[in-house]
């Protein structure tokens, strides 16, 4: 005898049950998912929605206007910063320039793309712009690795690693001969304005 789940809790005659064995695969999915879907909380659907997500097709569209980007169909704020890093080396990939070593002269590009990005009178773009001003090489090449890190870590932690890998500022070749750029296809790129979501 079984209990249904219903309000009344009636029993059920389950003498003629049948009682069959699967093979059910199991996918794992917490590697993909952002980290607000590991805690405790988290919806079924909605860390199956971020699921999906993770598994369309990669595209970037960056708003300019609020440092807003949207990655697949998550769109996520980032800093005025990070923002500048990230459509730095997106312009760079729908120019068609190659990988950039932290010895190229990039220090001009990117305080350019920062100060389009609206944070031009911030103290944040002052400092930015005094760290740069410097003929040390390892201070460039400590601020170059440390730009695309945190950046790394803003979008790992909004789309999970699997999700941000394609929206990565990715190297290729050994140190301290890597050259880096946002691999993803120039096709898949785009400015544009936000809606509120």
């Amino acid at each position: 005898m079984i209990f249904s789940n219903g309000p009344d809790q009636r029993p059920l005659d389950a003498s003629a049950a049948t009682v069959m064995l699967a093979d059910i695969p199991f996918v794992r999915l917490r590697d993909g998912l952002q980290e607000a879907l590991l805690r405790e909380g988290a919806s079924f659907s909605e860390v199956v929605r971020q699921a999906q997500r993770n598994l369309a097709a990669p595209s970037l569209t960056l708003d300019a206007a609020t440092c807003r980007a949207r990655c697949g169909e998550t769109t996520l704020r980032l800093t005025p910063i990070g923002f500048a890093w990230l459509a730095w080396f997106a312009r760079r990939a729908l120019a068609g320039l190659p990988p950039l070593h932290w010895t190229d002269a990039w220090v001009d590009g990117f305080l350019a793309e920062y100060r389009r990005s609206g944070d031009a009178l911030s103290g944040e773009f002052e400092r930015a712009a005094k760290a740069l001003d410097t003929e040390v090489p390892e201070y460039l090449q400590q601020y170059f690795e440390q730009r695309t890190s945190k950046l790394k870590r803003e979008l790992v932690k909004a789309l999970g690693l699997p999700g941000a890998r394609p929206y990565l500022i990715q190297g290729d070749g050994r140190r301290p001969r890597s050259r880096y750029a946002l691999r993803l296809d120039p096709r898949r790129i785009r400015f544009a304005g936000l809606e509120d979501a």
